[in-house]
């Protein structure tokens, strides 16, 4: 199987917990399946061509702020070309999904992490554009993972679709990862 990993800034991670979440799929899942992560040239000093186990693909944009949301665009429609599945971490291709095809947003997992419209740093035209996108993805992404029974709660609660419940931290995500028959009709 191949599969992408999209929406973040990139591998070896340097920034965040969904860069860890991509580090463990790396390290769990591509010694049995193909496995591509994107990676922001702008914002990763250097391009190795591989992580571990994982073959990474570099987009000359960065990760951050307006950009981020373009440069999401860019990765997932790469990777909805040449993967059977594509992890999707983060809000930012929210605004790409009315151009994609059914089949293809159901090759889409969506992990968005939490309520990003909400942070304070966020100007109030901000917030709407990330709540907007958010809806975008949840509405038609493939399957829906929450990591934490709040944000279950919350797609449930506001958008009516179920979200599988897999919580990560420390050194279980790619054990859960690996088990990923809670995933509808994707089997690693």
């Amino acid at each position: 199987m191949k599969l992408a990993v999209v929406g973040i800034q990139g591998l070896p991670n340097k920034y965040g917990g969904f860069e860890t979440l991509a580090s463990y799929i790396a390290e769990g899942l591509a010694g049995k399946h193909q496995v591509t992560v994107y990676c922001s040239a702008k914002d990763m000093h250097g391009s190795p061509t591989h992580y571990i186990n994982a073959a990474l693909k570099y987009v000359n944009l960065s990760s951050h702020g307006f950009w981020g949301m373009l440069y999401d665009m860019v990765c997932l429609r790469s990777a909805l070309k040449n993967n059977d599945a594509v992890l999707l971490l983060g809000f930012g291709a929210g605004f790409y999904m009315p151009f994609i095809s059914k089949k293809n947003a159901g090759k889409i997992i969506l992990n968005f992490g939490g309520l990003d419209w909400q942070r304070s740093k966020w100007s109030p035209l901000a917030k709407f554009i990330i709540k907007l996108s958010e809806g975008l993805l949840v509405k038609k992404a493939g399957t829906i993972v929450a990591d934490n029974p709040k944000i279950k709660s919350y797609i449930l609660d506001s958008y009516g679709r179920e979200a599988t419940l897999i919580a990560y931290g420390g050194d279980r995500p790619f054990q859960k990862y690996l088990h990923l028959k809670t995933y509808k009709n994707i089997y690693l």
